[in-house]
């Protein structure tokens, strides 16, 4: 294998162990394949010359030229002792090709998820870099591709690579040569005629495949429009009469019909092409082996074309998944270009003193801040806030993608290409990104609840004391449903944990901001709606974490949140459309009072789009 990307890959993040070993085991696996086949056919012969005698043949020939050992022969007195030698050695030989191809498809699974593996934790280490100059939200897509796409990729094509090089094309050659042996004018014949089929079918193939990615597209393309009629239809439905909707619809769904069908058709006529071909050939050269083997001079016997045709499928199938090694590690190869892309990524580094983090005591200051992703594409663009210690502010924006990029801003991921960020009066440019990192706090919907037990669970950023904890839980108003439990504060959970109902796991988060004395706190809302009681219970604890003078920010879910919230931030299309109190903004903000309709009328139920 060249130097290619997959190589550099392979060798700078994966895990290289010695290939000498697997390379001899599948070179031995391809000769004892070929061992297999030969007895077979000698075993064939002896069967057909010792039918109708008790005496053994003299010599056991696969055409002129490959004949059994007669020193060998000699050894076994009778047809039956021949027989049943041949049948043992063909037994172990086979049984030990099988335990080498297991040994080999072994190997090359447990060293291909090795590398994934390692892969994996250069991304997840890469991107946890990028995210104070990317920010978080701003990597998303790449970092969905690389894991969805780029790595299972690469891994695939090294897990071809592993199993069929150099097996596989060892027995393609393997093959030939005894083949060439038995009868080199018919083998030959049958090589030209499977490159000829070859050719035909990859004609074919191209033929039909042309026109396919346009059909995909326009297929895509319309399945998208016939969901959105089916979602919006109701809705639609008070804009136009329904007929002119479900004339629309039907419209739609005979486009799609007729792509499919033209789709389809390039796929079926494919198969009945090459058997036109394909039987013909067949037919031609069964009757060429039939002349042969009936020739009075005797140059190919039948298990002499036994052997010969299944040495030379064999070798066809070798080269077949040869062939598909190598397309595979293309793919593999250009995965790892993008993945590589990603992981030489340089992250800025400053030279000079990087100033201590205090707490926030007046306000953090985001002046005409523009933000892009990885791939050039603006997150954020012109934005302006002040977010003060002391005050809920609720950010509510037509995309939560946006939303959240302006959270996780806050938490001192990301670097503005324009605009500057004030942490009171010191730019966070100046600033220790890992102690800024740790004044700050992330509330997801689901706490999160990491693994682990609900004291350990509290305790990840400080060092508490039980009634500290207890307190803690107290404010956060989640102290019942904690111990409730059996085994209260020394209770097992996790992030899936069923047992916390509501907006508990989201107030044991709220609790664990109490006790860290956070100085910002970016809180995610959950979006399952909640009983009127424990909607204000939630709105109760982050109060308590406001009155500790922390800077609470909530991506808001529901209304209570917004009427309670000092401020309010409106997000649309990556700026800031307006900011003020709920009861302001409804009189002076349009979109203010249309996300409230959308998001909050007990008559219209829709989620913006996230």
């Amino acid at each position: 294998m060249s130097k290619t990307a997959l190589a550099d890959l392979e060798e700078r993040f994966g895990r290289k162990e010695a290939i000498v070993l697997p390379w001899l085991v599948g070179l031995l696996a391809a000769l004892l394949t070929v061992a297999c086949v030969l007895l077979a056919g000698w075993a064939i012969e002896l069967l057909i010359l010792s039918a109708h005698s008790s005496v053994l043949p003299e010599r056991l020939a696969l055409g002129t030229m490959l004949e059994f050992p007669q020193a060998w022969m000699k050894q076994f007195g009778t047809p039956l002792a021949a027989m049943t030698g041949l049948i043992s050695v063909a037994v172990v030989l086979g049984g030990l090709n099988v335990a080498l191809l297991w040994w080999i498809y072994r190997w090359s699974l447990q060293q291909a998820i090795q590398n994934e593996a390692s892969f994996r934790r250069a991304l997840f280490s890469k991107y946890h870099d990028l995210a104070t100059v990317q920010g978080v939200s701003g990597q998303q897509k790449t970092q969905s591709l690389a894991i969805s796409s780029w790595i299972p990729q690469i891994r695939d094509g090294l897990l071809f690579w592993y199993r069929n090089i150099p097996r596989h094309p060892l027995l393609c050659v393997a093959c030939i040569v005894p083949a060439l042996l038995i009868h080199a004018p018919l083998t030959i014949l049958c090589i030209v005629s499977i490159v000829l089929l070859w050719r035909v079918n990859s004609l074919l193939d191209r033929k039909s495949r042309a026109k396919r990615p346009i059909l995909f597209d326009r297929s895509q393309s319309i399945q998208r429009s016939i969901e959105e009629l089916i979602e919006r239809g109701p809705l639609l439905a008070s804009v136009q009469p329904l007929d002119a909707n479900l004339e629309s619809f039907e419209s739609h769904v005979r486009n799609l019909n007729e792509i499919e069908r033209s789709i389809g058709n390039s796929y079926i006529w494919k198969r009945p092409a090459m058997a036109a071909v394909l039987i013909p050939a067949i037919g031609v050269l069964c009757w060429i082996v039939s002349v042969r083997i009936l020739d009075r001079q005797g140059t190919l016997n039948v298990s002499g074309a036994f052997v010969l045709g299944s040495l030379v499928l064999v070798s066809a199938l070798s080269l077949l998944r040869t062939t598909r090694s190598i397309m595979r590690l293309k793919a593999a190869d250009l995965a790892s270009q993008k993945l590589l892309t990603v992981l030489d990524q340089s992250v800025p580094s400053r030279s000079y003193q990087l100033k201590a983090v205090p707490k926030l005591s007046n306000q953090l200051s985001l002046e005409h801040v523009t933000l892009k992703d990885s791939n050039g594409s603006k997150l954020l663009e012109d934005v302006s806030a002040v977010i003060r210690p002391g005050q809920l502010t609720a950010v509510l924006s037509t995309s939560r993608h946006d939303a959240e990029t302006f959270g996780e801003l806050l938490l001192g991921f990301g670097t503005p290409i324009s605009g500057r960020i004030l942490w009171d009066d010191s730019l966070t440019s100046d600033l220790s990104s890992k102690e800024l990192h740790a004044r700050c706090i992330w509330v997801a919907n689901n706490g999160p609840l990491l693994s682990g037990t609900i004291r350990e669970n509290l305790t990840v950023h400080v060092r508490a004391m039980s009634e500290d904890l207890v307190a803690a839980l107290r404010k956060s108003r989640s102290y019942e449903s904690v111990f409730e439990l059996p085994d209260n504060l020394d209770t097992l959970v996790s992030a899936s944990d069923d047992r916390f109902k509501g907006d508990t796991a989201f107030r044991i988060g709220i609790a664990r901001a109490i006790l860290a004395e956070t100085s910002i706190c970016v809180a995610y809302e959950p979006t399952e709606a909640a009983k009127s009681a424990e909607e204000s219970q939630t709105l109760e604890a982050l109060k308590q974490l406001t009155g500790q003078n922390a800077a609470v920010v909530v991506l808001a879910q529901r209304v209570s949140t917004l009427r309670e919230a000092d401020q309010i931030i409106v997000l649309h299309q990556h700026r800031v459309a307006a900011v003020g109190k709920h009861a302001e903004l409804l009189e002076s903000s349009d979109l203010y009072r249309h996300l409230n309709y959308t998001m909050f009328s007990p008559l219209r139920r829709v989620h913006i789009d996230s």
